[in-house]
């Protein structure tokens, strides 16, 4: 028999719905129940004293390992390497499919979240063959380990990992004033300082100048990767001699001569930035509240983050603006978003490689966003024309498979995905259709499941 809707639903059960489907990837079965005695308690204990590393991540190769079996098979001429990239590329479909369980299954949702922010903030993509192979090694070297640490902690980690270094072109960057540049007529590139300073810090209002990208990428060159035979083969090196000599004035501060050290300074000074922190506190505002979220939250968000520019104060501070735990929801789901929330409410959460085609059919392959500004985080980018009838195509095809399991309650399911965000009118229609998978595929086109 189909459960009853509520005369009421309490305060604590309608906060434990917008925990799981606001700050997490939606609700499990269970999951609600679990929340309601203390929502917020909850998840706030996500941002501390999390394994970084869920058990499908752990056995994944490294960086290092991945880059130098590339190298050595670049080494073995064309035949061989184009053999390499096939397997290459299954291997690292097998990885995102784990990431994809691992974020799926984990019970930090938060934190999961979390890193969605920070790894799509910080844009690789596999559509560049180059790095391919090592885009989710990315995630789980830079951004899962520092995303409660420091701003500048992230910043720089990102920033050296070679895979970053490959995709913004500054392994081969060199200072035309360097050693290396006055022997070679070699110069600078500048993709990856212009990356920095207009999507991963001051943003396009922070009134950077062609100067400001020039001299930050001076201030990189010689940031490069380890060449096979060379200590550090597939990690990151600094090429003294590709390094563009001299002081330096960024940004209105004066930059000695001191080789690496100059660009780990001009990333402290970045992450500091007061202009940083305002970006980087709307963004997340962005990301899980409201496309124009209410100033009040983003100020909490920076109060976080004007805690020695920390990435987990600005996760406390999202947690501690009451207008965050509004009920209201606004923010249409990505396709990941809805795909992995569909796969929590079908109790399929293991099924990554099924998160992985949904993604795809919805327009949001998997790690594989088309320029360094990531997917887009705003409404408008995904439900515009064709997106909008593609993401109801694929939830009536799962209802219609997932509804045709015996036993299948789908107003249970319902219950249990979003608690007491179920509206009535949702209900009642819910009550009235005709088969399991008609009920079904009303609640996956609802607002309350379509929305977070």
């Amino acid at each position: 028999m189909a459960r009853e809707y509520p005369e009421e639903f309490s305060g604590t059960a309608l906060q434990a719905a917008v925990a799981a489907t606001r700050f997490g990837y939606g609700a499990a079965p269970g999951d609600i129940a679990r929340l309601t005695e203390d929502p917020i308690t909850a998840v706030a204990a996500q941002v501390r004293d999390v394994d970084p590393l869920p058990a499908p991540l752990k056995d994944l190769p490294d960086t290092r390992a991945l880059l130098v079996d590339t190298l050595r098979a670049r080494r073995r001429g064309r035949t061989a390497f184009q053999t390499y990239r096939r397997e290459a590329r299954a291997r690292a479909v097998s990885a995102v499919n784990a990431h994809l369980q691992a974020a799926a299954s984990s019970p930090n949702q938060f934190f999961e979240r979390l890193v969605a922010f920070w790894t799509n903030h910080f844009t690789i993509s596999m559509n560049k063959p180059a790095v391919m192979p090592l885009v989710t090694a990315f995630e789980r070297e830079a951004i899962r380990p520092n995303v409660m640490g420091s701003v500048h902690d992230l910043l720089l980690a990102v920033v050296r990992h070679p895979a970053m270094l490959i995709y913004l072109n500054n392994v081969r960057s060199v200072g035309p004033n360097s050693k290396q540049g006055r022997a070679s007529g070699r110069g600078l590139n500048t993709d990856l300082a212009r990356a920095i300073l207009e999507t991963h810090t001051y943003g396009p209002e922070g009134d950077i100048t062609d100067g400001d990208v020039v001299t930050l990428a001076g201030l990189l060159s010689g940031w490069t990767v380890g060449l096979l035979g060379e200590a550090e083969e597939g990690a990151f090196r600094f090429r003294s001699d590709w390094h563009e000599s001299g002081a330096k004035r960024f940004r209105g501060r004066f930059v000695p001569e001191a080789g690496l050290l100059e660009g780990e300074a001009a990333l402290d000074l970045l992450a500091r930035a007061p202009a940083t922190g305002r970006r980087l506190s709307r963004l997340m505002a962005q990301f899980f509240i409201d496309d124009d979220p209410a100033e009040s939250v983003e100020e909490a968000i920076y109060d976080g983050y004007t805690d020695g520019g920390s990435a987990r104060g600005m996760a406390e501070g999202l947690l501690a603006s009451s207008e965050a735990w509004t009920e209201t929801q606004t923010k249409v789901k990505t396709p990941r978003d809805l795909a992995v929330s569909a796969a929590r409410a079908l109790g399929r959460a293991e099924d990554g490689a099924g998160i992985a085609h949904a993604m795809r059919a919805m327009g949001e392959p998997p790690y594989q966003a088309t320029d360094a500004a990531g997917w887009p985080i705003e409404t408008a980018g995904w439900i515009a024309g064709e997106q909008f009838f593609d993401r109801l195509d694929w939830c009536r095809g799962l209802a219609e498979q997932a509804g045709a399991a015996p036993g299948f309650n789908a107003i249970d399911c319902a219950f249990e995905a979003v608690g007491g965000l179920l509206r009535e009118q949702t209900y009642r229609r819910m009550r009235v259709a005709f088969s399991q998978q008609e009920a079904l595929a009303l609640f996956f086109s609802s607002p309350e499941f379509q929305l977070r």
